[in-house]
Order: C-alpha cells, then sequence, then structure tokens
C-alpha cells in the first residue's frame, strides 16, 4: 500500500512540476509570437558580450547586446534583447550566439510603437524545448502512477 502512496506522490510532482513549465512555456511562445508583429527596423550593434554575475547560490553568464536603431525618424540605443531576459550557467551556448555578433553587424530590431524595443538574438528556441521538457515531466508522472 506505501508503495502505490509514494508512487502517486511522486507522480503527481512530476506532473505539478510539468504543468508549471507547460504554462510558462505557452506563455513565451505567444509572447514572441506577439513581439514578431511589431514593426521591424535595423539597427546595428555596438556591444556584444557575456558578463558573468557572481552568486554563491547560482553564478550565470548574462549576455549583453547593446544595440542603436532608427524608428519614426527618431534614434535610440538600446540592451534589451528578450523578452525574459535570459542567463545561463555555463558560458559556451550563450559565446556561441554573442561571439558571432561584431560592432557594425546588421541586425532586426523589433519596435512595439511606443518607443521600446526588442532585438531577437538568433537561433534562440527556448519555448519549443521547454515545451518538450513538460511534457516529459507529464508523461512521467502519469507512468509511475500507472504501474
Amino acid at each position: 500500500m506505501m508503495n502505490y502512496v509514494v508512487a502517486f506522490l511522486s507522480g503527481g510532482a512530476f506532473i505539478l512540476i510539468g504543468c508549471a513549465v507547460l504554462v510558462l512555456s505557452v506563455l513565451y511562445i505567444f509572447i514572441c509570437i506577439k513581439v514578431r508583429r511589431w514593426q521591424v527596423v535595423s539597427g546595428e550593434v555596438l556591444e556584444a558580450r557575456l558578463d558573468f554575475i557572481s552568486s554563491p547560490r547560482s553564478p550565470r553568464w548574462l549576455p549583453v547586446v547593446k544595440y542603436k536603431y532608427s524608428a519614426n525618424g527618431w534614434f535610440f540605443v538600446s540592451d534589451k534583447h528578450s523578452v525574459f531576459g535570459f542567463s545561463s550557467g555555463m558560458s559556451g551556448g550563450l559565446n556561441g550566439i554573442i561571439g558571432k555578433l561584431k560592432p557594425g553587424d546588421k541586425l532586426n530590431v523589433y519596435c512595439d510603437g511606443l518607443g521600446g524595443s526588442l532585438l531577437m538574438l538568433p537561433r534562440v528556441r527556448y519555448g519549443f524545448y521547454t515545451l518538450v521538457v513538460a511534457l516529459v515531466f507529464i508523461f512521467m508522472g502519469f507512468m509511475s502512477m500507472v504501474r
């Protein structure tokens, strides 16, 4: 009887975690779709680097991309480059993205028409991967409850 309780609780925990990740993943995908409808203007990279954030709990690498662009006759400089912002515990994957950006490179900048902008970095598909992880967690939860 105790094995069934443990299986039910652990399965429920996997399902709960999977559902939470699924909701965040779908939210991320919908926000990315919304941003893709914004006005696209040409921007120029001013600086691209990785900053290390030292924290005893979770040291992280943070991509920093500073760029300029012109929209509606005004010139802007910004460093916003993601919907939620992202960082990584390892510099390898982010360095592959940031390392390709050199000062003077031209990139698409998405403008919301209200003075806000967003630089979508190439080849960043976290929404899809988290969706897969969420479905795996939900599947594992159901499988542990069925046995």
